[in-house]
């Protein structure tokens, strides 16, 4: 019975390690080479999509443009620069 634990500790992590792997990232990117046709039909994927959003809208992400993301950055350097010249 003392090794009865540690085998259930042992299969869980196994389960939890293979389910890692096999998850796909998004309703819409279920396909893969072990999986060709996917789990969802298109439609299933727009209704998915349109209800994970409907029920949390903060869950949309919008695309960063490396440019957005070099201008804001120099952006708040030189008002620093400048902030710590009139100080």
């Amino acid at each position: 019975m003392a090794h009865l634990p540690s085998s259930r500790g042992l299969i869980t992590l196994v389960i939890g390690i293979a389910t890692f792997f096999k998850m796909p990232p998004s309703p819409t990117q279920t396909k893969a080479w072990f999986r060709p046709n996917g789990w969802f039909t298109e439609r299933e994927e727009i209704i998915i999509v349109n209800r994970v959003l409907r029920d949390d809208p903060t869950k949309v992400r919008y695309p960063v443009r490396l440019t957005q993301v070099l201008c804001e950055t120099l952006l708040l350097r030189a008002t620093c620069i400048i902030g710590k010249g009139l100080v």
